[in-house]
């Protein structure tokens, strides 16, 4: 929730796009963005690696999500709310919820 929430404050602030991409199940992209000729792209040179806290992991669905934020805070790639599940492996689970508003809360 942290890093989504930073992405998002670093976006308002920085008035560019940043990205938060679940790679693997215990592994962030935390992405800035750089705005070229045919939209906003990766700046593959300003990318960090964000470990998940061990034990903890995305369920095997997030993989692959990606929540982008514009200059406003507002998540360009979300029609509708997106739940994130997290779990380990002692049966505890939290989910998140990422609205395309730009607000990121737990469930």
């Amino acid at each position: 929730m942290g890093t989504l929430r930073n992405a998002r404050a670093s976006a308002i602030s920085k008035s560019v796009h940043f990205a938060v991409e679940f790679a693997t199940t215990d592994t962030l992209l935390l992405q800035r963005m750089v705005q070229d000729s045919t939209g906003w792209q990766v700046d593959s040179t300003r990318v960090l690696t964000v470990p998940l806290p061990a034990p903890a992991y995305v369920m095997s669905s997030a993989v692959g999500t990606r929540v982008e934020f514009d200059s406003r805070g507002v998540a360009v790639n979300l029609l509708a709310p997106l739940q994130i599940d997290l779990s380990d492996p002692f049966g505890a689970s939290k989910s998140l919820q990422a609205w395309p508003s730009g607000q990121i809360n737990e469930l």
